[in-house]
């Protein structure tokens, strides 16, 4: 890939374009950008089926032929698919050697150890054991005269002991029973979390307390590369990848004022859905005809 990232850097700097400017045409990452610059498919190894999106959208940004960079790409995608099948398969190759190797060494070791034979008891060792037999059988029985004895000595009388003269039960006086009517309690009123909508890409959520934990989730009804930011920082959870329609991808968070969450869409055809606890993101009409790459910003709205 190096001849065509040659090619694409020169034909950007040709048109004056900085890899800023080039981002915010493409709605690409100006790590993607670089990472095509530089010809890095180790990159775009999980996403090499939108590789051809992202190419596309930057020849558009910088005006560059697709079609003929087309070719080029196809023959890099190939050489690295096909070099990434060999390096996987001599990983594989030289793993399974390992653990041959391992194994005859645990079982040599085996094969040489031999179990002692087990002796028989000595003729001391069996008076031994029935001289410690005979004495645990008197410590029990001294034990079990002694608890005879306690029981008709100390026990058995207090059993046998009637009081004659029995105390008069005292008789309760009776307690009026007063009606107590519980107060009713006020109903806790809570506000419902809600989402409003600032402009087609950006939307804020509303009504939730600091800390409390928000579950947003994403249904996906086309085929589409997706990541996820915080405050402008990449999320590695959810993993960023392609993914296969009607997938979903699910992750929590907990709020906090103006925290931003962008959500990077590379295929927007289909409409996905978006919704935090249950509460659908009501999107933009311009958003849902789409059928481009999106970015879809949710901010925690401060105090």
């Amino acid at each position: 890939m190096e001849k065509l990232s040659n090619r694409l850097k020169a034909k950007r700097l040709e048109t004056g374009l900085t890899i800023e400017e080039v981002s915010e045409k493409t709605r690409l990452t100006t790590k993607h950008i670089k990472a095509l610059e530089e010809g890095d498919m180790e990159f775009f190894k999980d996403d090499l089926s939108y590789l051809r999106f992202f190419l596309r959208s930057y020849c558009d940004a910088v005006g560059f032929d697709f079609e003929e960079a087309k070719p080029l790409l196809h023959e890099t995608i190939d050489s690295y698919t096909t070099a990434f099948s060999k390096k996987k398969l001599e990983e594989q190759e030289q793993i399974e050697k390992n653990i041959e190797s391992k194994a005859k060494q645990i079982e040599k070791p085996r094969a040489q150890k031999q179990l002692p034979k087990r002796q028989k008891p000595s003729l001391l060792e069996k008076k031994r054991w029935d001289l410690s037999l005979v004495s645990l059988f008197a410590v029990i029985a001294v034990i079990a005269i002694g608890l005879v004895y306690a029981f008709f000595v100390y026990v058995l009388p207090g059993l046998s002991d009637d009081d004659p003269n029995p105390a008069p039960k005292q008789e309760q006086a009776d307690t009026p029973i007063v009606d107590q009517k519980e107060e009713p309690k006020e109903e806790e009123e809570t506000s419902k979390l809600a989402i409003s909508k600032t402009d087609a890409n950006h939307y804020v959520i509303e009504n939730v307390q600091d800390q409390e934990e928000l579950e947003i989730k994403i249904v996906f009804l086309s085929e589409a590369w997706f990541q996820l930011s915080k405050n402008a920082t990449v999320m590695s959870e959810p993993q960023s990848k392609v993914y296969t329609t009607q997938e979903s991808a699910a992750f929590k968070i907990v709020a906090s004022a103006n925290d931003a969450y962008t959500m990077r869409f590379g295929n927007w055809a289909g409409a996905h859905e978006i919704s935090v606890n249950g509460v659908k993101v009501e999107l933009d009409e311009t958003i849902l005809a789409s059928k481009g790459p999106q970015n879809i910003t949710l901010t925690i709205k401060g105090e």
